[in-house]
């Protein structure tokens, strides 16, 4: 209900599945799983909602329309987002430090493109004199 706590997934684990060999399993093969495990079902059910609602968010606001070229970078970042989540399902690949950059990435941009909507800053124009 509340945890084992961050990282404690290799401890525990063996406490529950004796038919295995000690030390050999690190890491579950689902991230959600894993994430429930070791945050408990508020803390993690709360951060796995967070996840899944702001990329609603974001799917929706895209929905909206907007510049073309912001749009399809939005749905590229948004499927990537998606992508890498699906992954999650059947493996432990937020646990490597380098997918979790590109996905913090990929989501951050997710949000950036779909929120500007075609509204970039504009310049200024310097007048020659």
């Amino acid at each position: 209900m509340f945890g084992t706590g961050q990282g404690t997934f290799l401890y525990v684990y063996p406490m529950f599945d004796k038919e295995r060999i000690s030390g050999l399993v690190e890491h579950s093969h689902n991230d959600y799983v894993e994430i429930l495990s070791e945050n408990g079902l508020i803390s993690g059910g709360s951060l796995i909602l967070l996840v899944f609602g702001t990329l609603g968010y974001a799917a929706i606001c895209w929905g909206r329309g907007g510049d073309y070229f912001v749009r399809v970078i939005g749905l590229g970042c948004l499927l990537g987002a998606v992508a890498i989540l699906l992954h999650s399902v059947t493996d432990f690949n937020l646990h490597i430090p380098a997918n979790v950059i590109y996905f913090v990435t990929i989501y951050a941009l997710a949000l950036n493109t779909v929120r500007l909507k075609g509204e970039f800053p504009k310049k200024k124009a310097k007048s020659v004199r």
